[in-house]
């Protein structure tokens, strides 16, 4: 049997005692990833992920995909840090499959170093950020931005970005979060994106006391996507007060809200509720829990009893 010399100390003590060290291949890497990867997940509760990936590369690029698989920017000192790992191209960027970025960039730096990294992760199967501003004009990768299937931005606004085109055929799940300050309806939302044929789930705002001729054509808007995309499973309307000083009954009473109950009542794929600015931000705001291994909920997946009545 070989002879193996660590040196003295807590942790190199825990170091040997996690390698499960001996002759020949280590039990730990006969078992299958997925309970590998569980095994980790519960490691990293307790252990630094440093310590952890000394154990071997097989465990190093383990926990790099558990790390790594949902990054969350929430901050300037996130995105700085973050954008030194996408300069760098570190391997483990393949392994980013949800980017959140809850944090607006408050400079042309900031907003150029978003960019840059939401084209380094342009393998991204989601993808959450505050406005398109952070999305970059062109990829270096010709099928970057190809597989995402699940989108979120907090607002919408109307720009010429073919970049969102590249995901017309891949995306199923749509979510826009908040009015924005410029009308948009949602057939003209839509069409920034191509033709959307898998587009499965998709959310539109919309806000109180505003242009009522608008308030229509939002309504025959929804209408009109509920016959048109063959593959539309739900539209979530989500309505926010005009005037946040009045009650929440003011928001039910609106002429907006009761176009779209009509709406509903006509197709049950609707689904209507009333919004709370900065609630899609705060979904993301434990990213310690991310980073322990932790599985995000899925927004989504909140609608599925009102879709099973």
């Amino acid at each position: 049997m070989s002879t193996v010399t660590v040196a003295r100390g807590d942790f190199t003590r825990r170091i040997r005692s996690l390698s499960l060290i001996g002759t020949g291949p280590s039990p730990l890497f006969k078992l299958p990833v997925e309970l590998l990867i569980e095994i980790l997940q519960f490691a990293i509760h307790d252990s630094k992920p440093r310590i952890l990936a000394l154990i071997s590369k097989a465990v190093s690029n383990l926990v790099n995909f558990i790390l790594y698989r949902t990054v969350v920017l929430d901050s300037l000192k996130t995105v700085t840090l973050f954008h030194r790992t996408a300069a760098s191209k570190a391997p483990a960027l393949c392994h980013v499959n949800k980017l959140v970025v809850t944090w607006s960039p408050e400079s042309l730096v900031s907003q150029y170093q978003l960019q840059a990294i939401v084209a380094a992760c342009g393998d991204v199967r989601t993808l959450v950020v505050p406005s398109f501003h952070v999305v970059p004009e062109c990829f270096h990768s010709e099928t970057a931005f190809t597989g995402l299937s699940s989108l979120t931005v907090q607002t919408f606004e109307q720009l010429d970005l073919p970049t969102l085109t590249r995901c017309s055929v891949s995306l199923t799940h749509l979510r826009v979060c908040e009015p924005g300050d410029t009308w948009c309806s949602p057939s003209s939302i839509l069409s920034a994106f191509g033709s959307l044929p898998n587009l499965a789930y998709v959310q539109f705002p919309r806000r109180t006391n505003s242009n009522e001729a608008n308030d229509k054509i939002f309504a025959d808007d929804i209408r009109s996507l509920l016959q048109t995309l063959p593959m539309l499973k739900l539209v979530v309307v989500i309505i926010f007060s005009g005037q946040p000083w009045l009650s929440d009954d003011a928001v039910e009473e609106s002429n907006i809200w009761n176009l779209i109950t009509d709406v509903q009542e006509e197709d049950k794929r609707v689904y209507l509720s009333r919004g709370e600015y900065n609630e899609w931000s705060g979904e993301w705001v434990d990213q310690s829990k991310f980073c322990a291994g932790t599985l995000p909920v899925d927004y989504w997946a909140k609608f599925s009893e009102f879709m099973d009545d």
